[in-house]
């Protein structure tokens, strides 16, 4: 029986229907070619749609293109009956429940024929191209693959109007670029800057004439489109890590309907989070896998690798990653389309990064988002690559939603996945939060591209597959680089600022050979406690835990405790406090060995290689064939991964020293080694019986001065001729007063750890010299670590109005004020120290 809609009842004109209907899968039904004027002479009656046993061959993408438009067309002058509905109300129930009726089929009727539609196209193009080519790939993509000089003057507006991610990030008072979604436009824009964030990031309309002689530049490119007087991002772009990136927007004017192929955006949390994780050590060869917009492979690109590839299934991902590497200027990227590690044939890469999709899912709908029944579909094939496309020494980094199953680890489903060549690969599997698989399942269902019965069917799956629960996780693998035992390591959940840096050392302590040859210490934060029964309080459990960088619970007894502290015991004891990570390896300084002279030299190519100018090593070769008689002394830095960092000395006359050649490998930064270089060079000066230890030092090297401020070093006029234009000239002062003492006691004692003497030493050194600067940043840094906000907020402006040109006590409290949630001041702050910090 058909519907009754009495068209007496709705004789109004409705208004034309601004949203798309949403697609629904409907398998088995084929298309039915509606034309635009059946379409609106139908409105009061059921489309009707025949089911046939076997589909009709879909016509080719593009000829099909004309029924896409006439659905379009139709739709747009379909009114919403509901709509005419409240113009005319119904008074008569029976006429209400018909009307109800009416309404309900015909949307199910139009949102099939929209799904057909995509279904035809999906089907013929998986069968032509072997690949993913649906109806969202047919649609125009926003973005022109201009003229490489039009990217050119694009990305030089975009540098000069400010629209950099320290800018953005002072200005909207935020933290990270992710929380601009949930951020909205306030006061009209006053400057560029703020057009540019209104525009791309909070997909607001500006006037035509805000962007001024850039506009055309943004329309020809595809970036804008413009409306009546106004203009209106078509994309979203961004300044992340250095780079620009475009992806498919998220926010604005009416979104395009729901595709399967969306190209998501780089700044979202989930994806900064993976490339927060990725190493930036040199990388001969970058591999990103599920590219989408490209961002990693760009920013290894521009960063640390000689050449980067992006490859991604989706067409559209592909135009998109292909305008961020041109809009960066970059010729060492190379975008592909295809499956996986299809583009790469036989190819082998140094290091390789996936985000795949994982959202648990009964169907792939969506390209970007479904991963399987399990989320693992797209990470197993992944992993499975590994052995033909990993190099042997490289590493994997991933980051997955993962199944856990009640009779498997995915511990040893990954080893599986490997098959034969598991025993080449170390592998870390990091949790960083544990989810209810019904949870999972409800937050990502979409009634949208669901059928009835998907609920049902999901309790099914589930059941089936015993799936205890969902972990989000990070994935570490490292291939051998020369035959060896393969490491496992499992953390059950990781700090909520996690530094994936821990589990590269953690593989290092496990292949190091036992005893380790460096310094033990347990790593900060430990707490413990104590739990005994009533009738034996004398039987104590012992329970020592950590929160950084894992949250570790580890069961010890009472001699635990001074086996922390001293970094020595038994044997078992101690090599199970490294396994669970509350012991770490210190690095420690040596002098080199004749026999360790060409690890040593290699560290100095690095280091040549690394400043970039020539005009310092004009006689490098020559140096380099003669160190012992250049230099008085020459150290090497140890860590549990090897050598990490070398320094040398060489005699100047007159009772002075000049340091030279200090250099850490970059995945070495952050533990302080280049300080321990320091204080060893000092050592050893002041034991030559030098008087005065000098430095020179490039002007792009602000860390370095800033770590020699630290230390105690003074800028000075220039000793010697410096062929490089601005170069910094310092000098330590070695026959020091009382305040310089007590300054290095201070630092010695909070290097062992002993925090205490450590205060004493430095507040000693301020009393005996009011503007010793170096004394109030290290008491700052001090307050910091044991808790003391007064004192910290205290000793930072202190050393600020010692130091007005050290950028340092400026990014310290920029630091604490953001993991205070005030943001706009850590902003502010974090704004002060980039001005101070030279430009390179």
């Amino acid at each position: 029986m058909q519907p009754f809609a009495p068209r007496s009842l709705h004789g109004v004109q409705p208004p034309p229907l601004a949203p798309r209907f949403p697609v629904r899968r409907v398998p088995g039904d084929h298309v039915a070619v509606l034309s635009a004027q059946r379409l609106a002479h139908d409105r009061g009656h059921r489309v009707a749609v025949p089911r046939h046993r076997h589909a009709r061959p879909a016509p080719h993408p593009q000829r099909n293109l004309a029924l896409h438009r006439q659905f379009d067309r139709a739709a747009e002058r379909l009114a919403p009956v509901r709509r005419s509905a409240e113009q005319n109300p119904i008074s008569c129930p029976v006429h209400q429940r018909h009307a109800r009726r009416h309404r309900r089929q015909l949307r199910l009727s139009v949102r099939r024929t929209a799904f057909r539609c995509e279904l035809q196209n999906e089907c013929h193009g998986q069968r032509e191209h072997g690949s993913h080519c649906t109806s969202a790939s047919l649609r125009k993509v926003p973005l022109v693959l201009g003229p490489q000089a039009a990217l050119d003057r694009l990305r030089e507006f975009l540098i000069a109007s400010g629209f950099t991610e320290p800018a953005v990030l002072q200005r909207l008072g935020i933290g990270r670029l992710s929380d601009a979604n949930n951020l909205v436009a306030g006061q009209p824009p006053e400057d560029l800057l703020d057009v540019l964030i209104y525009l791309f990031l909070l997909g607001q309309s500006v006037p035509r004439e805000a962007l001024g002689s850039a506009g055309p530049i943004f329309t020809d490119l595809g970036l804008i489109v413009h409306d009546e007087g106004l203009c209106s991002a078509d994309v979203t772009l961004y300044p992340t890590n250095g780079v620009y990136i475009a992806s498919d927007r998220t926010r604005g004017r009416e979104l395009p309907e729901a595709s399967s192929e969306r190209v998501f955006s780089a700044i979202s949390a989930n994806t900064e989070e993976f490339l927060s994780i990725l190493p930036t050590a040199p990388c001969p060869a970058f591999l990103e896998l599920c590219a989408g917009a490209g961002a990693a492979a760009v920013i290894a690109a521009s960063r640390y690798a000689t050449q980067a590839f992006a490859f991604d299934i989706s067409e559209r991902s592909r135009l998109f990653a292909e305008f961020n590497r041109r809009l960066n200027g970059l010729s060492n990227v190379t975008v592909s389309r295809g499956d996986l590690y299809q583009p790469a044939r036989r190819r082998t890469f140094d290091r390789i990064a996936a985000h795949p999709p994982y959202v648990p899912s009964l169907r792939a709908a969506q390209v970007f988002r479904d991963g399987g029944a399990d989320g693992e579909t797209l990470t197993r094939r992944v992993i499975e690559g590994l052995p033909a496309h990993l190099h042997p020494g490289g590493r994997f980094y991933g980051l997955a939603l993962m199944a856990q199953y009640a009779d498997q680890s995915i511990e040893s489903r990954i080893r599986g996945w490997l098959k034969e060549a598991h025993s080449e690969f170390d592998l870390a599997v990091v949790t960083r939060a544990e989810l209810n698989p019904a949870s999972v399942v409800l937050e990502n269902w979409s009634p949208r591209h669901a059928e009835q019965g998907d609920l049902s069917r999901w309790q099914s799956v589930l059941r089936r597959l015993r799936i205890e629960s969902f972990r989000y996780v990070m994935l570490i693998l490292e291939r051998h680089a020369h035959p060896r035992h393969a490491v496992s390591l499992v953390r059950r959940t990781a700090a909520p600022r996690f530094d994936p840096r821990p589990v590269e050392r953690s593989f290092a302590v496990a292949q190091a050979p036992w005893p380790l040859p460096l310094p033990l210490r347990a790593v900060p934060g430990i707490q413990v406690s104590t739990r005994a029964p009533l009738d034996d309080p004398q039987n104590r459990e012992y329970t020592y835990l950590v929160a950084s960088p894992f949250q570790i619970e580890f069961r010890g007894s009472h001699t635990t405790a001074e086996v922390l502290r001293s970094g020595q015991g038994p044997g078992d004891e101690v090599r199970a406090l490294l396994a669970a990570g509350l012991l770490d390896p210190q690095p420690s300084v040596v002098d080199a060995s004749p026999a360790q002279l060409p690890v040593l030299t290699e560290l100095l190519r690095e280091y040549a290689a690394g400043v970039g100018s020539t005009l310092c090593f004009e006689s490098f070769e020559k140096e380099l064939a003669s160190l012992t008689d250049v230099y008085s002394h020459l150290l090497l830095a140890l860590d549990v991964t090897g050598p990490v960092g070398a320094a040398a000395l060489r005699p100047l006359g007159s009772g002075a020293g000049e340091m030279k050649r200090l250099y850490v490998r970059p995945a070495a930064r952050g533990r302080r080694i280049g300080e321990l270089l320091v204080n060893a060079v000092v050592e050893r000066a002041r034991a030559a019986g030098y008087r005065r230890l000098l430095l020179d030092t490039l002007p792009t090297m602000a860390t370095a001065q800033a770590l020699y401020r630290a230390l105690g070093f003074r800028e000075i006029p220039p000793y010697t001729a410096q062929p490089v234009e601005g170069a910094c000239h310092m000098e330590l002062i070695l026959d020091c007063g009382p305040a310089d003492q007590a300054f290095r006691d201070g630092l010695t004692h909070a290097r062992e750890g002993r925090l205490a003497e450590a205060f004493t030493a430095l507040e000693k050194a301020v009393e005996l010299d009011p503007g010793h600067a170096a004394a109030c940043k290290e008491l700052a840094r001090l307050s910091r670590l044991t808790n003391e906000v007064r004192a910290f907020t205290n000793w930072c402006h202190e050393a600020i109005r010692l130091a007005p040109h050290d950028p340092e006590p400026h990014r310290m409290l920029a630091e604490a004020l953001a993991a205070a949630g005030r943001h706009e001041e850590a902003a502010e702050e974090e704004a002060i120290a980039l001005r101070l910090t030279p430009s390179p």
